[in-house]
Formats: structure tokens, sequence, C-alpha cells
């Protein structure tokens, strides 16, 4: 049978928390008022700290503290435990008696060993793992044994008791013990720096932009051949742009036959725009709009003028062509280009068609969860030997 008590504890010897002292408040008033009671302030605030050690054996404290730490130790405070108080008789059949206790490093460890009977105890003996730390033999009857040592690395110390010669195995001259053991155990404190991260979703305001697609132009226009003097055969057609303030891409298709039509209804769902967005984001074009976009014609002579430095798509055809805005060179520009067509046929006339189409980044702000990563050094304390 083993008791196990704990009296005069650490923690009974410590008042109970303060809780309704606020420790930032402390740490503040006595660091900025001179005139309060720093002093005062900071021993209620060491002295909460050493409870909730007592109570909790670790605890974290922001890095800010960290002067304040030399401060806390428990130099003056001992933990002693009654491991047992223990009346029992020696066993027979050549079996000890054993108690095993847990223990820890530098635990101090007292006993007495009173043997209450008319027969001697043939031997006692302590271990720490294997090692024989106090050995005691013969004790005599009414002899009372008293000792003490210091606990070397534990975890547990091992009491022997044993009682054996021929006629005692035989379940005679059995002796009847009485056995008092204790530790004491010195409290040491123990810090160290770590992390503390913390993950937590925050809103964000976050500047986006959308894509606004504007027709500039959309024109029928007729060429006549070159013998029909009453009618013109060459024209040229300036590329306007309304609105340069972030302008991002610009881009003109001309219908060389009447059978080529584009009709758009939608500005933003039409080839012309879907083409646009397919070479801002750098992509082979859809056979689906190639199609759509090409148009022939032999007799028309197509000659194109550019007076900015934008730059043109990878994709572009005799009759299509879109131009991205990455510079400022030509914001100032309204007419950023020029087309001239000529009808070069003496028999036939063409009614043809010119459409222009530009495109805005039109900035506006929008709320967005986010995932964030806080890290705060923070200071572990950590209590040993209860």
């Amino acid at each position: 049978m083993m008791i196990l008590f704990s009296c005069s504890s650490a923690i009974e010897k410590v008042q109970e928390i303060n809780s309704r002292r606020n420790i930032d408040n402390i740490i503040a008033t006595s660091i900025n008022d001179s005139k309060s009671e720093p002093d005062f302030d900071k021993y209620v605030f060491i002295d909460s700290i050493k409870n909730l050690l007592l109570q909790k054996k670790t605890i974290d404290l922001d890095s800010k503290y960290k002067d304040l730490i030399k401060e806390i130790n428990f130099d003056k405070l001992r933990d002693t435990i009654y491991l047992g108080d223990i009346h029992a008789k020696t066993l027979s059949g050549g079996v000890p008696l054993i108690f095993e206790y847990d223990v820890k490093p530098n635990d101090v460890i007292y006993f007495d060993i009173d043997n209450l009977s008319s027969n001697k105890v043939n031997k006692i003996e302590i271990l720490e793992a294997d090692k024989v730390r106090y050995l005691y033999e013969n004790q005599r009857r009414k002899d009372k044994i008293s000792s003490s040592f210091s606990v070397i690395s534990g975890p547990k110390i091992t009491l022997k008791i044993t009682n054996e010669t021929p006629v005692k195995n035989l379940g005679l001259f059995k002796s009847k013990l009485k056995i008092s053991i204790k530790k004491i155990s010195n409290i040491a404190l123990i810090s160290e720096t770590i992390a503390d991260t913390i993950i937590f979703t925050k809103k964000i305001n976050k500047k986006v932009y959308d894509t606004i697609y504007n027709m500039e132009s959309n024109l029928n226009f007729k060429l006549s051949s070159k013998l029909n003097f009453s009618e013109k055969n060459f024209i040229e057609i300036p590329i306007r742009i309304s609105d340069n303030e972030n302008l991002r891409a610009w881009s003109y298709w001309l219908g060389l036959n009447s059978q080529d039509s584009l009709e758009i209804k939608d500005v933003r769902n039409n080839a012309i725009s879907y083409y646009i967005e397919n070479e801002l984001n750098k992509k082979l074009i859809n056979k689906n709009i190639s199609n759509e976009l090409i148009s022939q014609n032999k007799d028309i002579d197509i000659a194109f003028e550019n007076f900015t430095n934008d730059r043109r798509g990878l994709n572009f055809a005799r009759n299509y062509s879109m131009f991205s805005v990455d510079n400022n060179l030509s914001s100032d520009l309204k007419t950023k280009a020029k087309l001239k067509l000529s009808n070069t046929s003496n028999l036939y006339d063409y009614d043809l068609k010119f459409i222009l189409i530009s495109a805005n980044l039109i900035p506006k702000t929008v709320e967005e969860d986010v995932v964030a990563i806080d890290v705060k050094e923070k200071i572990r304390l950590k209590i040993i030997g209860l």
C-alpha cells in the first residue's frame, strides 16, 4: 500500500492571484507615471505571475515583460510531498517488500524505517534506476534508521526490503515495520523565447479594375470603281479614341465585302471585344472568332499609318488588328492612327464597313477577406520541481 499526499505545498504558501489587477495597466503605470508606486505595482505583477505558474506550471508572456523575468524566482519555496507513511510486515517465501516512487532530479529524499518487531530485517536498500543509493543490512530489533540523499536523475526510486532465511521463508518470524518517506523539491524557473503564430481572417479594401468596352465608330461607306468618276474610290479613316484615361487597348475591323458584316448588339459580347480580351491575355486566337473577323477583297488596297507606340497584338490580319496600350507616350493623342483604303477595280463598286472599339480599365474598390498571419515573440515560463 502506498499513501501519497502533499503537506505545506508551495501553492498553499502563495496568496491567491489578484485577478482584479490588469497586468498591462500595472506595467504601463509603473513605467509612465513616476509619481505612482512602481515598485509596489511591479511586485504585484511578479506575485501574480508566480501564482499563475504555481497553478498552471507553464505560461506565456508578451516579450515586453522580459526585463522583469529575472526578478521572478522561487528561491524560498520548497515543495514537500510525503510519499508514504506505512505500517507493513515483511513477506515470506523469499519475496521482497517493494515500494516505488516517482521523483525528479535534485529532489531530496528523507526516510525513517523503524523495526517494531523482535526480529531483525536482513537487508534494506533504496535504488535509483539500477544503482544502489542506500544499503543497510541486518537491522536489529526495535532499531530505527534515518537517512537522506539527493536524486541524481530519477525518474523513480525503489525501496526494497528483503527478509530471507530458511526459517523466515516458511512464514515465521516476520518483521513489523513503520516506514516514513518524503521528498522535498526545489522549484526552478526556466524560460525560452517562442514565436506565437496567430492565423486570422481580416477584411481589406482592394482596388480592382473592370474592363469597359466602348463603341468608338461604326461606319458604313462605299468605294466606287476607278472608272466611276462621279463617286470616290478612295477614303481616309482616322482612328480616334474619345477617352484616353486608363485606355488599355483599341481594335479596328474592316468588312471588305457587303456579305462580310458584324452585327454588334452588345459592345461587350461580340467578336471584336472577344478578340481584344484574347490578345490582352496573350492567347492564340479562337478559330470561330478568327473566321468571323476575316474579310477578304483583292480589289481593296489598305494602308495603315500608326501615330503611337502602342503594341500590336500577336494575332492580326489584313483587315483587322488590335493594339495594347502599355505606355503613356501617346496618351494625349486623340487620333491614334489612320487607314487609307482605295478600290483598284475598274468594274466593281464595294460596300464596306468600319468598326472601332476601345477598352478602358475602370478602377473600383471591393472588400475582400484575406488570411493573415501575425507572429509575435513571446516568452514561455515553466517551473520544474512540482
